[in-house]
C-alpha cells in the first residue's frame, strides 16, 4: 500500500471516529430530562419541583436569565453550584429549563393546575406528537384546536400553552417533533379530572 493510500486510509478512519463521537454526544445531550435531572441533582437541597425554585429564585433581568439574589447567570451559578458537578450538556439542560418557564410566565400554574397535575405529568401521560402536532395519546385530539375553546385560555396564551405542554415532550424522542412547525410548538390536551 502506497503512504498516500495509508494516509487516506488512516484520515477516513479518523473522520469516522470523530464523527462517531459527535452522534454520541448529542444523541446523550438530546436525551436529558432536565425534569429527572433537576429532582437528581437539585431537588435535595431545593423544592421538589422545578418550577417552585424557579418562580421563587430566578428571573430574567435585561434579556438573561439569573438568579434572583445574586444576579449571576444561572448557566454560570449551576456550574459547580455546592458542589453539585453538571456536564456542559446537563447545566445547558437546566439552564433552557428554567428560562422556558420563565417565558410562559408559570401560565399553567395560573390557569390549569386547579384541575390538572403538573403540565410533565399531563403531557407525558395524556399527550403525544403526531406528524409533528401535539394530539391527545388516546383520542387523538388536535390539542392547538381544542385549547382555543378550554382552560380559559385567551389569545397568545394557547400559543404559550402548547409550548410548555410540547416541552414537556421534547426529552422523550427529539427525533419525533424535530421538524414541528413552530406554531405547533407545545400542545397538550388538558382532561379534566
Amino acid at each position: 500500500m502506497s503512504r498516500h493510500a495509508l494516509l487516506h486510509l488512516v484520515a477516513v478512519v479518523v473522520l469516522a471516529l470523530l464523527l462517531l463521537i459527535a452522534v454520541r454526544l448529542h444523541s446523550a445531550a438530546a436525551a436529558i430530562d432536565p425534569h429527572a435531572l433537576y429532582e437528581r441533582a437539585c431537588a435535595t437541597c431545593h423544592p421538589p419541583h422545578s418550577r417552585d425554585l424557579a418562580q421563587k429564585s430566578v428571573k430574567r433581568v435585561d434579556g438573561r436569565t439569573v438568579g434572583a439574589r445574586s444576579g449571576k447567570p444561572i448557566a454560570d451559578l449551576l456550574v459547580g453550584h455546592m458542589g453539585v458537578r453538571l456536564t456542559a450538556e446537563e447545566t445547558a439542560a437546566l439552564a433552557g429549563h428554567f428560562e422556558a418557564m420563565l417565558a410562559t410566565g408559570f401560565l399553567f400554574q395560573e390557569k390549569c393546575i386547579v384541575c390538572h397535575d403538573r403540565a410533565q405529568e399531563l403531557a407525558r401521560l395524556r399527550l403525544q406528537i403526531h406528524d409533528g402536532r401535539l394530539v391527545g395519546r388516546y383520542s387523538g385530539l388536535d390539542i392547538a384546536a381544542f385549547l382555543e375553546q378550554h382552560g380559559r385560555l385567551e389569545g397568545e396564551e394557547v400559543a404559550i400553552m402548547l409550548a410548555t405542554l410540547r416541552r414537556q415532550l421534547e426529552p422523550r424522542d427529539q427525533s419525533q417533533h424535530a421538524n414541528a412547525p413552530p406554531e405547533d410548538k407545545g400542545v397538550a390536551p388538558p382532561t379534566r379530572k
